[in-house]
């Protein structure tokens, strides 16, 4: 293949031709250059014939940039690769494959190995849920440990946080070493406290109590309203059935006076547990209560919840107004009287 030659062309009457003071060139190859004069006004001496300059040749400029360019990579190129995607470290791992350790703790530390054969690198690593939860259960980590000529062991550390929820299982997490081969992991087990447990079984237990107590005392007290307008109504004529009404009534008084003094007697007993422990408890069980759909008894909880805060935050127990207020969960629609005979 032939390479094609050009000449460039310039005006001379460059005081006069803009286009040749910016020293721009006309460039020709098979046009005759005498048919072409300088851009501009003739007027002004800038329309004369373009005078010859040197000749060019593109295509070997544009080969020669190829072979320059095609041999600087090819010197770069290697280094450049193995910059920008580093095969992966040999040689690297974790001292230990687990870790297990108590929520309450402020962080885990995990060391990292470097063998006595592998090179000084830059570790780097990542932490990678698992049933832990970032920013709920620890603090995500990432970043680089370096390892120089005479370092064989580094330790990175990851904070724990304190769970706000009980957890009957272990939770765990991970720590990858990215860049390593098989990309090396580390677990985390993180336990609930035993004392924490413990605490909180407690609390559960005296909750669900509390709950259930609740709704004997929305009933109960549901039960003697429906009663007592039953008997001042003046419907009852006959004198053995009104005994029976005052029988019936005397027992559900009864009932809700043992229910009234069990709940103050579990407000005591909640004020000794772990504040904390006790407001998941109360937490846990309403969520319950709610997906099983026990709507009253569910109403009832919250609110002994919020008259617990009360008596902890005030010292006030206000039993009479608590228990209209529980009261108030049953419908009269669905108050059963107990005895049969009494359904006229």
């Amino acid at each position: 293949m032939a390479w094609q030659t050009y000449k460039h062309y310039f005006c001379k009457n460059v005081q006069h031709c803009e286009y040749a003071r910016n020293d721009h060139a006309y460039r020709f190859s098979k046009d005759d250059p005498s048919i072409h004069r300088c851009e501009g006004n003739s007027n002004d001496g800038c329309g004369a014939l373009l005078e010859a300059g040197k000749t060019v040749h593109p295509q070997r400029y544009w080969l020669a940039g190829v072979i320059v360019v095609g041999a600087a990579s090819a010197a770069l190129g290697f280094p450049l690769y193995h910059y920008l995607y580093p095969p992966a470290l040999s040689g690297y791992g974790f001292t230990n494959k687990t870790t297990k350790v108590d929520e309450s703790q402020a962080y885990v530390q995990v060391e990292i190995f470097r063998s006595k054969t592998a090179r000084p690198a830059v570790v780097q690593f990542v932490t990678v849920e698992g049933s832990a939860s970032a920013d709920a259960d620890y603090l995500p980590e990432s970043g680089e440990v370096a390892f120089n000529a005479n370092e064989y062991s580094k330790k990175i550390r990851v904070t724990i946080l304190p769970d706000e929820h009980f957890n009957e299982r272990v939770e765990d997490f991970s720590i990858l070493l990215t860049n390593t081969q098989n990309q090396e992991r580390h677990t985390v087990f993180v336990e609930e406290v035993p004392s924490r447990r413990e605490s909180i079984n407690t609390a559960q237990a005296l909750v669900r109590n509390l709950s259930v107590v609740s709704m004997d005392i929305a009933a109960y007290g549901a039960r003697l309203e429906a009663i007592n307008a039953i008997m001042r109504s003046g419907s009852i004529h006959d004198e053995a059935l009104y005994l029976e009404y005052q029988q019936v009534r005397s027992s559900n008084e009864s009932n809700l006076r043992r229910s009234r003094e069990r709940y103050v007697e579990l407000f005591r007993d909640l004020e000794s547990v772990d504040r904390r422990s006790v407001f998941i408890a109360f937490d846990a069980w309403i969520a319950s209560l709610s997906r099983k759909g026990f709507t009253q008894q569910q109403k009832a909880t919250v609110l002994s919840k919020a008259y617990f805060e009360v008596f902890l935050n005030h010292g006030i127990m206000e039993m009479d107004m608590w228990a209209k207020e529980l009261e108030s969960i049953v419908p009269d629609a669905e108050v059963e009287l107990e005895q049969p005979r009494l359904q006229t």
